[in-house]
């Protein structure tokens, strides 16, 4: 038997003894040296009251309770107060304690004063009360335990028991000097929820070293509420193909990082308008910060706008265990989207082409933002020298992935010798378009203007020799009659 409780026996044992043996004999005050006791050395914090019990005191006299609550100073009247036996005992169980709800934990000294306006310290005893800091924890929370009345410098057992009564933490401490200890125990992230059981006991009180002590106190686990807040904001304007990106940091209460998902969840979702248009899931870039980051590729055929917001439901971003964020719904800033500008590539092997036999060969390649190229659009290329022009449309290959046009540049050409300003158009159907520009040189073939002026050379020669027999011809008519 726990030797407080023999105590209580021993205490009530007297009371009736001198009950039965009192023959009108006034009591000495001397006889005894007055005590007084609780009913345990330590209580949890699922107490509410504590029975007191006493002996030695002057019998038939009216005293008055005092306490010193933990962290307090000094003791202060309780407003309770009783009259001893004519044993000079408390008449037990009649005086109790009431315990604030929730109890402070740590130890506290009860005294009998024989007045109410100073305590007198008549006798005092000491008594703990142990248990958690606070009546519910979130998981990954730091569950703190705390007590007194407890021998200084004793060791303390705690164990930690989760709602099937299986034992998941235990460890030691020791007791400082006010007979007070602290713990505190991180509380994993995928434990069981519900009522849990933290037993705080060890041998030495503060009132006697060598009784044993124990206590049950009572904490609930439940889900751990994430704390959910944006990291980085999507852009002002993305144009189609573009990816949008925005990225949150998720942790959990004590500030650990959260690292992991419920698997196939998509929590972000994309809306236009208040329109949902889809749903995405998150990814880890940073399981150091707990940095989460969710994409979205716009479609090259996106309706055009400003109003594109990134929405978090409630609740809906769990990490695999049931621990879930936001607490409320988030709407990130908004965003624009505008038509893709396409980049329009132009190869070609030089910058100066000769007519007649030369020819102006292109190869184009068309790419979206996102790096796709553009296959089922159209490409023209405009070719201006002075106020003429003239359009010609690309052929794209399939093999090289670009765009081709061959000009072939004939006599026709030489009229708009010179520098020619040759621009490309590309574009698809939904309006996205992209261009770009070359100057190219189209001059005269040499060999091509001595071919000319030899050919130019020879048919004067012809006609002059033509015209020189001819004149003979006609001379030789005129002089052979006159002979005659």
């Amino acid at each position: 038997m726990p030797f407080r409780s023999k105590l209580f026996v021993v205490a009530i044992a007297f009371l009736s003894f001198g009950t039965i043996i009192n023959l009108n004999v006034p009591a000495v005050s001397s006889a005894a040296r007055p005590a007084i006791d609780t009913d345990s050395p330590v209580y949890s914090n699922l107490a509410n009251e504590v029975l007191v019990s006493g002996y030695g005191l002057q019998p038939y006299f009216t005293y008055f309770l005092w306490l010193k609550k933990p962290g307090a100073v000094e003791t202060s009247y309780t407003g309770l107060s009783f009259v001893t036996t004519a044993a000079g005992g408390l008449p037990y169980p009649t005086v109790s304690i009431a315990l604030d709800i929730p109890p402070l934990l740590g130890t506290y000294v009860l005294t009998v004063s024989t007045l109410s306006a100073q305590d007198t310290e008549n006798a005092k005893c000491h008594f703990g009360v142990s248990g958690p800091a606070a009546p519910v924890y979130q998981r990954r929370e730091a569950a703190k335990f705390i007590g007194g009345g407890i021998l200084p410098g004793s060791t303390i057992r705690i164990d930690v028991r989760n709602p099937l009564d299986t034992l998941v933490s235990n460890a030691t401490t020791i007791a400082n000097e006010r007979g007070e200890f602290a713990h505190s125990w991180s509380i994993p992230n995928n434990v069981q929820v519900g009522s849990w059981i933290v037993s705080v006991n060890g041998i030495g009180t503060m009132d006697n070293s060598l009784e044993r002590h124990r206590s049950d106190g009572q904490f609930g686990v439940i889900e751990a509420s994430l704390r959910f807040s944006v990291h980085q904001q999507p852009l002002q304007t993305y144009q189609r193909t573009e990816t949008v990106k925005i990225a949150f940091v998720v942790r959990y209460p004590d500030d650990s990082p959260v690292t992991t998902i419920k698997q196939g969840s998509k929590p972000i979702y994309v809306y236009r308008m208040g329109m949902r248009l889809s749903s995405l899931p998150l990814v880890l870039i940073d399981a150091v910060n707990g940095i989460w980051t969710a994409k979205h590729t716009v479609p090259r055929n996106e309706t055009l706008g400003k109003n594109f917001t990134f929405h978090v439901l409630p609740a809906s971003f769990d990490d695999g265990f049931g621990n879930k964020a936001p607490s409320s719904t988030f709407v990130s800033s908004q965003f624009e989207i505008v038509p893709a500008q396409l980049a329009v590539v132009i190869s070609s092997m030089k910058r100066t082409y000769e007519i007649v036999f030369d020819s102006v060969t292109l190869n184009a390649t068309v790419k979206y933002p996102d790096g796709s190229d553009l296959i089922d659009g159209k490409v023209m290329s405009t070719f201006e020298s002075g106020s003429w022009s003239d359009t010609r449309f690309l052929l794209f290959h399939e093999g090289s992935q670009s765009w081709i046009l061959t000009y072939n540049l004939g006599i026709s050409e030489v009229q708009h010798l010179g520098t020619w300003k040759m621009a490309l158009l590309a574009e698809d159907i939904f309006g996205n378009s992209g261009r770009a520009s070359r100057d190219i040189n189209v001059q005269v073939l040499w060999l091509f203007v001595v071919i000319v002026t030899l050919t130019i050379l020879v048919v004067v020669i012809v006609k002059w020799m033509s015209e020189e027999t001819r004149l003979s011809g006609f001379i030789r008519r005129r002089i052979a009659p006159t002979k005659a």
